[in-house]
């Protein structure tokens, strides 16, 4: 169905990524944020003219958009109180103010692919990469194709995109978690897979004061998350009630899935457990002080969660498996930029193999083939 519609859409893209890479390995290091700002651009673009079908998420989300959007400010409020995720509808009612069903995909691509690009150029920057190097870490990103999905469902993959910007920042570049505090909270009160990846987050910050010289401060900080899971509060209730849904349509075989997708996700994995098994050389070199010691437990600690999210719930599963997909960028640069060009070369080569072959198979049985701007 829609076979021209899709082939050009796909085209499209293939084209872009295309493009930006080649345009990569010819421009000076300081134009990166530029080249990535261009595609940011024309994902943007093509969100907006992407044609949406009974069979998106987005279809049902548009509505839902339009009567929110329709509010009285008070009106608007009031709603909000009664919401487990009130943020999401304060970002329904904002973009529905615009009046143009296509900037609610549009939003949500700029969104995330500024907060996903932002993980990429400074990493580069960081690790003082070359273009070539920068190109394939790119290249691998948008192999994930992520693009068709993220924009129809549009409330996961932003809360995906700035958590990982988040965990970047405060991981590598060192930035305080207290000053992130506010996106935290919008995170996890825009969707239950932000609510998840908050606690993950506590988790492993809890963890880290344990292994240091904060042993109380750790204590303090699982017996919180552990009251919060336990409380009977509404919120909470709602949360764990949300995710025990899925869990139980997954157990009894009436959960959505998707086989190739799957496949596609396990691709992904694959990359990532490569690229984090050969940085874990050189991350084993640095001081124990580096930042990319925290980077790599937080990383490994996620794909290993993706693992079990494998043969529990897909939903979830694939939700994680796009977080991978950013986070895997920095460490995919950090290898690139630490090794001699032998094994340089060898790294690349690997990576682009399994990376295009994801590639093509998310063109043509993922998400991504159904990319069109007409029907």
């Amino acid at each position: 169905m829609y076979l021209y519609a899709r082939l050009f859409g796909i085209f499209t893209y293939w084209l872009l990524v295309i493009f930006i890479g080649i345009g990569m390995t010819r421009l000076e290091k300081r134009e990166i944020s530029k080249v990535l700002l261009i595609c940011n651009a024309f994902l943007f673009i093509m969100a907006y003219f992407y044609e949406v079908t009974y069979t998106d998420d987005l279809y049902r989300l548009l509505p839902i958009m339009h009567q929110i959007s329709s509010y009285s400010v008070p009106e608007l409020i009031n709603t909000m109180k009664l919401q487990n995720y009130p943020v999401l509808y304060a970002f329904y009612y904002i973009v529905g103010k615009f009046g143009r069903d296509g900037l609610l995909p549009a939003v949500t691509s700029l969104i995330t692919y500024t907060f996903s690009f932002k993980v990429l150029s400074q990493s580069a920057k960081k690790n003082s990469a070359d273009m070539t190097s920068i190109a394939v870490a790119f290249y691998i990103f948008m192999a994930r194709g992520f693009f068709v999905i993220g924009i129809t469902n549009v409330r996961s993959i932003i809360v995906v995109s700035l958590f990982a910007y988040m965990v970047y920042s405060e991981l590598i570049e060192e930035k305080s978690v207290k000053w992130h505090i506010p996106l935290y909270i919008i995170v996890a009160l825009f969707h239950y897979m932000g609510t998840l990846l908050v606690f993950v987050r506590l988790f492993f910050l809890a963890l880290e004061c344990l292994q240091g010289k904060k042993t109380i401060l750790g204590l303090v900080m699982i017996i919180s998350i552990v009251f919060l899971i336990g409380y009977n509060s509404v919120y909470t209730s709602n949360f764990l009630s949300h995710m025990n849904g899925y869990i139980d349509s997954a157990g009894t075989g009436e959960g959505y899935d998707y086989i190739f997708e799957r496949i596609i996700g396990i691709l992904q994995l694959i990359i990532s457990i490569y690229i984090l098994y050969q940085a874990n050389k050189l991350v084993d070199q640095n001081i124990e002080e580096s930042p990319y010691h925290r980077y790599f437990s937080f990383s490994k600690m996620i794909v290993s969660i993706d693992v079990i999210l494998f043969f529990v719930e897909y939903t979830a599963f694939l939700r994680i498996n796009w977080l991978i997909s950013i986070l895997t960028m920095p460490l995919f640069i950090f290898l690139l930029s630490n090794t001699d060009e032998e094994e340089k070369e060898i790294n690349k080569s690997n990576v682009l193999i399994i990376g295009t072959v994801m590639f093509l198979l998310e063109s043509s049985r993922g998400y991504l083939c159904s990319l069109k701007y007409f029907l």
